[in-house]
Order: C-alpha cells, then structure tokens, then sequence
C-alpha cells in the first residue's frame, strides 16, 4: 500500500557546524525512510509532502538541500530518491477541499512555534519525517497542542504526531505500519461491496450506502471508517454487547437527553430488519467532523450513520 509521508519543518535549527555535519543529518534522514518499506515491505512510500521553500532550507552555513541535490560527493541513489520522493509542494497539494478547510481553520504549535507539517502528519494519519538536529525530535512521537475553530467556537485539543528521524523509529511503529498498509477498502464504495466480508457481524441501515458510496478514493477519512467498523466487528463478536463500554478501544459517546429531545428524528434510522429505531451510541472519525452512529439487537451490530456531526443541543 502507497504512504504518504510528511516533512517536519520546524527542524532546521540548529544548524550543522560543518558541511559534512549537514550531509550526515540528510543520509540519516533519507535513509530512514527507506527503511520503511524494507522492515513493511507492504508499505510502498509513495510521497514526501514539503513545504514551498524546502529546497532552500539551509541545513548548514551555505549549504541548503538544493546543493546536497547537486553534491557530486553525495550518493546518486539517495539524491534520486528524496529527489523522487518530494514532489507534493506545498503540504496541501492534491488534497480534497474539506481537508484544505480543515487545516485553514485549525493552528497547532510545538514547542511555542506554527506546526504545520505535524499538524498535516496528524489529519492524514501518517508519519511526520524529521532531521535528527536536535534532541527533541529523537523521538517516534511528537506532542502538538492544536485550537480548530468549529461552529464559531474555538475546540482545544493535544495529539500524539507519529514521527521518525532514525531507523529506530521506524521500528517502533512497525505494528503500526503492518496495520497500516494492509490491503484496506481504497473508497466507500470498496467498504459497501465487502461489508459482509470485512464485518460479518455488522448490518448497514440502507441510509448508509448512499454515505458511504459519495466517500471517493484518496479521501484519508475512508482509514478512520474502516478502522472503527473493524474494531466495532471485533469487539461484538468477543463481548455481544456494547454494555460495558470502558471494554472499547475508542471513546463511546451517547446523546445527552436534551438533544435526544429535540433532534431525535434526525437520529431515527429504518434499520434492515424493517424497524425503526433511535440511534444514540457514536464514535468520533477523528480528525473529521464526522460521526459513526450504531447500536445492536441480538447478534449482530446495527450502523445507522457515518457521516457529518449531527445537530446537538449545546449545554454551556
């Protein structure tokens, strides 16, 4: 499976004392990505995303990425390679437009200053690649503090950013990226084709195919369906019941009664089975403003919706 990838750029300072410094920081830079595919060979890195100027980034004193690109003395393979790699320019290129708007309306910041590669590393749900110039990126997790502006209001949030600046790194993450680069559903329409194979224990009210067949391909919010219908499968088909959910891999929201109240048509789904019921339990598609709604009759799970947060009542 193809990985996108994404630049911190935060980590040029400080510089490298010498040029040899600087060359030593990007082989170790560039040669953990390789190193990627060769301990996940499922995983194929399709794509480095960076930042307008990063050719431009001075590494050490007159010595910037351009000129490590044109260093005779460099090895021709990884110059081809992170040549190839660093095509997406800048961060947001190619993305759908609602990606674009979330990233527009969201600031996060790392350690007092803009993180913007982090933050993208974050709503694609892949790995942020940093320089190993400093001892605060030699970790295989960054903290980020993000404020996203939702319906006029200001939601504050701490995220975990996946990061790697040495092969070490990579071998943290490699249960991760085994799960990662699976073959998974490319779009929605994948997801409703083989629902009976992938979650044999989930039923679909018939409102959900038309959400899930509008989801095209490339859209990363189709890895947060998947994997919270996968884990819903599994979780009933060990337990047989969402009783006890402090038992659940995610957090489990119901409706407060007051919104239960008013908006309860909009939670009313016809259900396979010919009924009608009023769906409260729902699980985050992190980072969208998306929501997946479901419930359980007997043996099996019933999904009534996955798609934008429905209507609440605010209780401030």
């Amino acid at each position: 499976m193809a990985l996108d990838l994404v630049f911190n750029e935060l980590l040029f300072t400080p510089l490298a004392k010498s040029v040899y410094e600087a060359k030593e920081r990007i082989k170790t830079f560039v040669d953990s990505i390789v190193s990627i595919s060769k301990l996940v060979p499922t995983c194929r890195v399709k794509t480095l995303r960076v930042h307008n100027n990063f050719r431009d980034e001075s590494v050490a004193d007159n010595y910037n990425i351009s000129k490590w690109l044109s260093d005779l003395s460099v090895d021709m393979e990884r110059k081809r390679y992170l040549k190839t790699l660093s095509t997406k320019i800048p961060f947001t290129v190619g993305l759908d437009e609602y990606l674009i708007d979330k990233v527009t309306l969201t600031d996060c910041i790392f350690d007092k200053a803009p993180a913007l590669g982090l933050s993208i590393a974050h709503l694609l749900d892949t790995i942020a690649v940093s320089f190993a110039s400093d001892g605060i990126w030699n970790s295989p997790f960054l903290k980020i503090s993000c404020d996203t502006l939702y319906n006029d209001e200001i939601v504050p949030e701490n995220i975990e950013v996946r990061n790697v600046s040495n092969s070490t790194h990579v071998s943290e993450h490699k249960q991760w990226l085994e799960k990662r680069c699976v073959t998974k559903p490319k779009n929605g329409i994948d997801i409703w084709n083989k629902r009976g194979e992938l979650y044999p224990f989930l039923s679909f009210c018939n409102r959900t195919e038309a959400q899930l067949k509008s989801i095209d391909s490339g859209n990363p919010v189709i890895h947060q369906i998947h994997e919270k219908l996968n884990t819903i499968n599994k979780y009933f088909e060990k337990h047989r019941s969402f009783i006890n959910l402090k038992l659940f891999k995610y957090r489990v929201t119901t409706d407060s009664p007051t919104t239960l109240k008013k908006y309860w048509r909009e939670r009313t789904f016809f259900c396979p089975d010919g009924e009608n019921r009023l769906f409260s339990l729902h699980v985050r598609l992190t980072p969208f403003e998306m929501r997946l709604y479901f419930g359980w009759d007997k043996d099996t799970v019933i999904i009534g919706h996955i798609g934008e947060h429905l209507p609440i009542v605010s209780e401030n």
